[in-house]
This record gives C-alpha cells, structure tokens and sequence, in this order.
C-alpha cells in the first residue's frame, strides 16, 4: 500500500527516473500497478534483477527480507532504494557497506524526513553552531495503536518499536549530529503485550 500510495506517484515524477518494471508475489496488484503504470512486470525477483535495463531497485518488503534482498540486488550491480530499516544488525549493515563500496553502488534508506526542508534547515543551524554546542538531544516519535496483527509487531519480520517508530529517533539523531556525540540514557515504552 504504502509504495503504491506514496513511493509510486513520487517516482514517476522524477524527470531523471524511468519506472522499467515491477516485482510484487500479489499477482493481482502486480497486473493491476503494472498497467497503470505501464511498465514490465516481471515474474520472479531474479528476472528484474537480470535486467540490465534496470539500473537501481526500491525495495519495501518486511524487515526480514531486507538483507538478502539488498545483497541480491548488489551482487547484481543494482544501486539500492530499501525501506527503513535497512538492516537488523551490525554485522548485516557491514556485508552491506562492504559490497556497495567494492562495487561503487549505492544503498539508501528510505527515511525521507531528511529531505523535508525544514529538517534540512535544522541540521544546518545545528552544524553552525550559532547558538553554540549541542549539549542534550531528547528525541520521541509514536502513532496510535495499530491492530495487534500489523507488520510492525511481528518479531519474525523483524518489526517492533525499535525497528520501526524508533527507527526514526535514531536516525534522526544520526543525520542531526552525526557520530560525534554518545548516547548516556534512552528508554523505550511499549505496551506490555508487545514487549
């Protein structure tokens, strides 16, 4: 839903961008997105990859695919667009870097709160620093309770509040103040039943 109500329609506004084709396992969406698109669709993941045609591939599948998605997509010379959060680990995001550097790809998470105008101003008043060192950063994001069989709360896709709302207070950390500063306390809240 999300990358045919959001990611989609954005893309094909993208002078520089071609929309070549599509890989979806709903055969139903993959006809219907396709067409309105009007664009390839290809029937295993592996065809699109073998596209030479296909310079770089959004990924939005569960958390839990990400990896061996995005080391599919390298391994095939293709620059990576994946929905957050890229990697579960430490270990998988340094198979990631390490690929994407000896090949000269690129990998990005799709956090797009780094591209608003108004974060990009912050960043740059923090890096100024015109009102002078940044002593305490607090961070919190949130939404309303989903029902309790969302993705987002399936520990075997990978979900649960720190990959997903949490995902975006790291980050946006991360892209604010860059690697210079340490983390002394955070806590996470959750609902017993999702802990």
């Amino acid at each position: 839903e999300h990358a045919q109500r959001n990611i989609l329609p954005a893309l094909i506004r993208v002078p520089n961008i071609n929309l070549t084709g599509m890989y979806t396992r709903n055969s139903s969406v993959l006809s219907s997105v396709s067409k309105q698109y009007a664009c390839s669709k290809y029937t295993t993941y592996l065809e699109l990859l073998e596209d030479p045609t296909v310079d770089a591939v959004y990924i939005n599948s569960p958390n839990s695919e990400h990896f061996s998605q995005i080391k599919s997509c390298l391994l095939k010379n293709k620059h990576v667009i994946v929905e957050k959060i890229a990697v579960i680990s430490l270990e998988e995001a340094q198979v990631i870097y390490d690929i994407a550097t000896e090949r000269r790809l690129i990998v990005l998470e799709a956090f797009m709160f780094g591209f608003h105008k108004q974060f990009l101003k912050l960043r740059e008043l923090i890096q100024s620093n015109k009102y002078g060192e940044i002593r305490e950063f607090h961070a919190s994001f949130g939404f309303p309770e989903l029902p309790e069989t969302n993705i987002r709360y399936s520990k075997v896709l990978s979900g649960g509040a720190l990959n997903d709302a949490g995902a975006y207070t790291v980050s946006s950390v991360i892209k604010l103040l860059g690697d210079k500063y340490k983390c002394n306390y955070s806590t996470l809240r959750s609902l017993p039943k999702y802990a």
